[in-house]
């Protein structure tokens, strides 16, 4: 099967359902709460299992409670957790996130920073991965990783969500494709417009770069020539974990030889589907739910 090293943070992400999301300083009753497994590659690596792939996860989480349940929740999912190191007297990441009724969500989270302050002891051998998917949190994993990506000519996706303090220009120096949210490329460049914003950072880097828009769909550059991909239209339920369920999807259609429209509507429609659904990342959907769904659609 086609294998995935997925590089970045694992966050437990603590779930309240409420009637609507805070906005300032106030006390909320919520009338719902879950626990799931999160990680903005990390569940793209989930989404590629569920898509009939394998991944592996190359992370650092605490010696706590959190980093056990982390551990043990991406391991029944049934990714290889073999390259998570534990760090001694480390806070393994985790999220509150507040989802209201529209499914829009609101996270607040805390990471250690000691947990991604320097490189893993060891990288997993390349020669079984087709493509390498890194979030932004964890520079130091992500480098060697997407350096490794390009020795062995293999795609280096890059979920650029997060704008991180240190490392983001070698990130996208090595990368093959970048992704960036509409927040994640607005930290980066300043720049409001999406489409400017991608020009910038086309100018300096060499690789594929797109953003995705939320329900207005995906854009990116071609030859020079902005092209858009429509969102899907569905009866949205929770958005926690689309984005990262998009970039698993996009990941392994690139590591299974897809061109980009075709790994990027196999993304899309996996993010489509998981909104239709409560629990975060863990509502990736299988292959047999993509295909059925692209076959409506």
């Amino acid at each position: 099967m086609t294998a995935i090293l997925c590089v970045g943070v694992l966050v437990l992400d603590v779930i309240f359902q409420v009637d609507e999301l805070p906005s300032g300083g106030e006390k909320m009753l919520g009338h719902g709460m879950s626990e799931a497994i999160g990680g903005p590659a990390a569940i793209g690596g989930l989404a590629a299992v569920r898509l009939g792939g394998e991944a592996a996860l190359l992370s650092r989480v605490g010696d706590d409670r959190v980093g056990t349940a982390l551990l043990e929740g991406f391991s029944a999912a049934g990714l290889d957790v073999s390259a998570v190191e534990r760090l001694a007297g480390g806070v393994s990441s985790f999220s509150a996130v507040a989802v209201d009724p529209k499914g829009e969500r609101q996270i607040v989270n805390y990471t250690d920073q000691r947990l991604h302050a320097e490189p893993p002891g060891h990288m997993p051998p390349m020669d079984r991965f087709k493509a390498v998917l890194a979030d932004t949190i964890y520079p130091a994993a992500a480098a060697p990783a997407l350096k490794a990506a390009r020795e062995h000519g293999i795609p280096g996706v890059v979920d650029f969500d997060v704008n991180p303090k240190a490392g983001s220009r070698e990130i996208l120096d090595l990368a093959s494709h970048v992704a960036f949210s509409r927040q994640g490329l607005r930290s980066l460049t300043g720049i409001e417009d999406p489409e400017a914003g991608l020009r910038q950072v086309a100018e300096r880097h060499g690789g594929w770069v797109g953003v995705t828009l939320g329900e207005q769909g995906v854009a990116w550059l071609e030859d020079g020539q902005l092209r858009r991909m429509p969102a899907f239209q569905v009866e949205v339920v929770d958005t926690l974990g689309a984005g990262d369920v998009f970039h698993g999807g996009f990941a392994y259609g690139l590591a299974q030889g897809m061109g980009i429209e075709a790994a990027l509507r196999l993304g899309s429609a996996a993010a489509a589907v998981k909104c239709t659904r409560k629990g975060g990342g863990p509502g990736a959907p299988t292959l047999a739910e993509v295909e059925a769904f692209l076959a409506r659609h």
